[in-house]
């Protein structure tokens, strides 16, 4: 169960991992994020950690739950993150760093928003009984293909 929040949660702390991005410029924004992080001893990464830890042993302890508790010797577990299409190298690799210390070790992927809302969309479509697809047909045909592929 998840403890209540009793204080605000954090804003911005996404945007605090790529100081290259536009909206870190934001003096107000961040100077509040880096006096709540400087007075808690933690970095933006840490923050993301702590966060992903939470979701990582949540969706664990469920899988034992549904799966059985050696379920990670009968099934690999992938994990996908997703980021911001014009993140930087160096906020993807925060992000890596942040999933490895929230204690995921192996299976991670990064995918950048867009392209996850275009496959979530293309699963839909594939599982849809008719295609009105018109211009994109061959494109989606492909992707259809591809989806059966590894959904089988």
């Amino acid at each position: 169960m998840v403890d209540e929040v009793k204080e605000d949660p954090f804003q911005w702390i996404k945007i605090m991992l790529d100081p290259s991005h536009k909206y870190y410029s934001n003096t107000q924004q961040r100077k509040q994020v880096s006096a709540r992080l400087k007075k808690l001893g933690k970095t933006p990464e840490d923050v993301v950690a702590d966060y992903l830890k939470c979701l990582w042993d949540y969706t664990i302890a469920h899988l034992k739950r549904k799966k059985g508790e050696d379920f990670q010797s009968v099934y690999t577990v992938k994990v996908v993150l997703t980021v911001p299409a014009v993140w930087s190298a160096l906020a993807k690799d925060k992000t890596l760093r942040a999933a490895k210390q929230a204690g995921i070790k192996t299976g991670i992927t990064l995918v950048t928003e867009p392209e996850a809302a275009a496959l979530a969309l293309l699963k839909d479509k594939y599982e849809e009984t008719s295609i009105k697809v018109r211009a994109t047909t061959r494109f989606f045909l492909f992707y259809r293909i591809f989806l059966k592929a590894i959904m089988d």
